[in-house]
């Protein structure tokens, strides 16, 4: 089964090793990037080729993850599909982290860079 995984990150960088990371471990996935949460929900609303995974970045311009994460609440229901989203940030704050917690659509809080290891385990590969 194909997992599809949509990376939203304003970092190309980032993106570009976090995609090719996933595409060596494994052949299954789907990957598609947004740089910033608007482009992110747009896609959601379409409802076409919905994610199994979102790697959710917390700080970017346009529209961050935490403004991303209240339109997806609201969005939740219509979706009809259960997406696993994991917030990803080179933020270490204590603030961010709690915060976090606050939202029950978030599976896990992440530092980046996201290790080999946790890949495999959110994969579950």
């Amino acid at each position: 089964m194909t997992q599809k995984i949509w990376i939203v990150d304003d970092d190309k960088l980032y993106t570009l090793l976090l995609t090719k990371t996933i595409e060596k471990l494994t052949i299954n996935s789907l990957i598609s990037c947004y740089p910033n949460g608007e482009d992110a929900i747009i896609a959601l609303k379409k409802n076409n080729d919905l994610p199994d995974i979102i790697f959710l970045d917390i700080n970017m311009p346009i529209m961050d993850g935490w403004e991303f994460l209240n339109e997806y609440v609201g969005l939740k229901k219509e979706l009809k599909k259960n997406i696993k989203i994991y917030a990803v940030s080179s933020s270490i704050s204590n603030c961010d982290r709690e915060k976090s917690e606050c939202f029950h659509e978030i599976a896990e809080y992440l530092i980046k860079p996201l290790k080999k290891e946790k890949l495999v385990e959110i994969l579950g590969l």
